[in-house]
């Protein structure tokens, strides 16, 4: 008899477990925010590294948990010190085979330059230009009247070699490995530039962006959600409530960058935070997958029908909170500090 109450009991405590446990997708979107929020670092003295490593000098407690303590920072990048914009890193996690490329947000005037600089312009992928000589594409797919955002466009294009080349040598390194790319606000950007070039080289890897801005039009989101399967990748997350490929958009309610620019649309499966303050549970998190479409809810309709001079906005202020500053800076954390 009581060897049974014994079972029962295990067996009531694993069923509760199970019941508590977050969804596999959720543990992943908090792990990525960790990740790029340690792309703020690179200011701050970041080095290369074990991200464990005090030498290393990652301030943040992600960077001493079971998850990211192994992770190996081989290559950091601030192009904000050779006149351009653009700050982020290349890291190897052995233990879980993957190939890491992070960029941070906006952080410096000359980011917030190129963010405004978004006036569209015919896009070619790099790896399809005739100069590019590091690397084959694998897939042959023309992106028709696609146009991208200038700025975006013009960063990749003059450090590709950074980039672009660094990660193909990575990959001819470690073969077996996942390619995993992430990015904050002007960051996310860039994540998804570079993304569209690994896909077409082959390497299938994971994107994952948050609080980033529209980069293109309609043609080239289309073109996005071609090469990464975008509509099978949202069936996979609707049955499983997981992802291991794709292109994965988190946004923030009331953030207002992933409304900019206005001209330019959205590829990939959205995540949505519906919740302001931390902590941002799975409770919070509404998977809305294709559907791109309003983002600010209430928020929207507040600023259509008072306009910006009754939400007391002062000309001097360039970002107010009333138009989600502090909603684009979290993101299951503090995503733009490089504090504990």
């Amino acid at each position: 008899m009581m060897k049974l109450f014994f079972i029962t009991l295990f067996i009531s405590l694993c069923h509760s477990f199970e019941q508590s446990s977050n969804s596999k997708d959720y543990v992943k979107l908090v792990q990525f925010a960790n990740l790029a929020s340690v792309a703020y670092c690179v200011t701050k003295g970041l080095s290369t590294g074990v991200l464990s490593d005090p030498d290393t000098h990652c301030p943040l407690n992600a960077c001493k948990n079971s998850i990211l303590q192994d992770v190996e920072i081989v290559r950091i990048f601030d192009f904000n010190r050779l006149n351009e914009v653009g700050t982020g890193f290349y890291a190897l996690d052995h233990r879980r085979k993957a190939i890491i490329l992070v960029f941070r947000g906006s952080a410096s005037r000359r980011d917030w330059f190129t963010d405004l600089n978004f006036f569209p312009i015919k896009y070619t992928p790099i790896v399809y230009d005739k100069d590019f000589k590091d690397g084959e594409p694998y897939i042959q797919m023309e992106c028709k009247n696609c146009r991208v955002h200038r700025g975006f466009y013009n960063f990749l294009k003059d450090n590709s070699g950074a980039i672009i080349s660094a990660g193909i040598k990575m990959k001819n390194q470690y073969p077996n490995y996942q390619f995993l790319i992430a990015g904050h606000s002007l960051g996310a950007a860039f994540t998804v530039m570079s993304g569209i070039e690994f896909m077409l080289l082959g390497y299938d890897p994971l994107v994952v962006t948050f609080g980033g801005p529209r980069v293109g039009n309609q043609e080239f989101a289309d073109f996005i959600d071609t090469i990464f399967d975008s509509e099978e990748v949202a069936k996979e997350i609707e049955s499983s409530h997981d992802f291991s490929r794709g292109f994965i958009r988190v946004v923030h309610r009331h953030d207002i960058i992933p409304s900019l620019p206005p001209m330019l649309a959205h590829a990939g499966y959205e995540y949505f935070i519906d919740k302001r303050d931390l902590p941002h549970e799975e409770s919070d998190i509404d998977r809305r997958g294709l559907d791109h479409s309003g983002f600010f809810g209430k928020r929207d309709d507040e600023v259509k029908a008072t306009g910006l001079k009754d939400l007391n906005i002062k000309p001097s202020t360039f970002w107010p909170n009333k138009l989600g500053k502090f909603e684009h800076t979290h993101y299951f954390r503090k995503i733009t500090s490089c504090q504990h």
